[in-house]
């Protein structure tokens, strides 16, 4: 069982959210090569709009603080949410953790729904995502522009000045 894993950070105070990832412990878990890759793909792009380091954007494992999921406003109902509610958490400076779930994976002959058509969306999403952060201010920041001594380019520096900017 995972949920247990799940909620520690959460019940630690170590994080606002909790992804599982199912590519930290092991990462074939997953025969489809394809999905294996469209997933990487879909979850550097998240990564890059969002300055996030995760392995696995596309889980359908996340546990959330009641405060995050009062502060945004989902318009997506399908695939996009990944992308979607990964920004808008990014945006607001909240912490992300992932840890190690397991998975058994499920063809399209047992109900797997996603398709090319949702890869396309969610791409389309994470491209807006993006464009409304601006891209290139964080990877100025993540690499020592202007605010070296003020933004360390890890994780926690950047969800510590979001928060700060939040006014928390």
């Amino acid at each position: 069982n995972d949920l247990p894993r799940l909620l520690a950070p959460i019940e630690s105070g170590e994080a606002d959210v909790v992804y599982g990832s199912r590519f930290l412990e092991n990462a074939t878990q997953d025969k489809s090569r394809t999905h294996r890759f469209g997933n990487w793909l879909l979850t550097q792009a998240s990564n890059l709009a969002t300055g996030q380091r995760l392995t696995d954007m596309e889980t359908c494992y996340k546990v959330f603080r009641r405060e995050v999921l009062d502060a945004i406003e989902l318009e997506q109902n399908r695939f996009g949410f990944e992308p979607e509610i990964t920004a808008k958490i990014s945006r607001l400076g909240y912490r992300i953790m992932e840890v190690p779930i397991g998975y058994n994976p499920r063809g399209f002959d047992e109900g797997k729904k996603i398709g090319l058509g949702d890869a396309a969306s969610a791409f389309v999403l994470v491209a807006g995502e993006a464009a409304a952060v601006g891209v290139g201010e964080q990877l100025r920041l993540e690499v020592g522009g202007d605010d070296a001594d003020t933004a360390p380019a890890d994780l926690s520096g950047r969800v510590e000045r979001s928060a700060a900017h939040r006014g928390d």
